[in-house]
């Protein structure tokens, strides 16, 4: 059930930002899984391209630490708004690891939600649940390491999932990257039937931990085109263990204070 509007809209907030881009506009953070992430600002831009908004209406954690991205439509200006949250601080090698409370395997066939490590489009990490415009699935998630287009650096395949939690992982090493989806909330599978897929890539485009690669969570349009059920969507994400350690917070941005009740 929608809970009450507690924000700005997405439209408002990306004038806001127009109306203020002579002045220093703090970007809002949150706290997540002890980490301090942040919300990428209102705007409109890649991938996609599509509007992105910074409003609680789209990123929020509720009273139970869970991290809830969600793309909404914004009827005054008929346009759909969507979610993207960042580490303020570079990643290094190791795991990184996402329990996810969703039905990743039935998203909409315009929408994409994406667990990854970036720098830029040349030194990636990427785990996307997507169905690419197609009506009827032959795929609906994928490994990919970046530039996707190199023969041997994207893994395609059909997850079908037996209820909403499931654990993603890709552990970032110097030559390789491995990555694993697993039914529940495990680190590793328990047996044999809790893995839904692995993948091990090593090849030449492993990016290098001096690349400073943030970690991202994003949830949005394939080409911008809305929802083909017309409906918003939302994914929720219990729990992120990372590989580096968070140092203190600064005070540079303030943290999020708007935690949500689930709906």
């Amino acid at each position: 059930m929608k809970a009450p509007s507690v924000g700005l809209t997405c439209a408002f907030q990306l004038l806001l930002t127009l109306l203020t881009a002579d002045s220093v506009v703090l970007a809002r953070t949150i706290q997540f899984a002890g980490y301090e992430w942040e919300v990428r600002r209102a705007g409109f831009g890649n991938p996609g391209p599509n509007y992105w908004s910074d409003s609680v209406e789209n990123i929020w954690v509720d009273v139970d630490g869970n991290l809830h991205l969600e793309i909404t439509h914004d009827p005054v200006n008929d346009r759909w708004c969507c979610a993207e949250v960042f580490t303020r601080e570079p990643t290094q090698y190791g795991k990184h690891l996402f329990y996810v409370i969703s039905r990743l395997d039935s998203l909409d066939q315009n929408v994409i939600a994406a667990l990854f490590a970036y720098q830029d489009s040349l030194h990636e990490i990427d785990i996307e649940f997507m169905r690419s415009g197609q009506p009827f699935e032959s795929y609906n998630a994928q490994y990919v390491v970046q530039p996707w287009h190199r023969w041997g650096n994207l893994r395609r395949f059909l997850m079908v999932l037996t209820g909403t939690y499931t654990a993603h992982y890709f552990d970032w090493q110097a030559d390789r990257v491995l990555f694993k989806s697993i039914h529940g909330h495990y680190e590793e599978p328990r047996y044999p039937w809790d893995l839904i897929q692995e993948w091990s890539y090593e090849g030449n485009d492993v990016p290098q931990v001096g690349d400073s690669l943030r970690v991202h969570i994003n949830l949005y349009l394939d080409g911008g085109k809305p929802p083909s059920d017309g409906q918003e969507v939302e994914i929720t994400i219990k729990d992120a263990y990372l590989a580096f350690t968070p140092v203190t917070t600064s005070g540079w941005s303030t943290s999020d204070s708007n935690a949500r009740d689930e709906r």
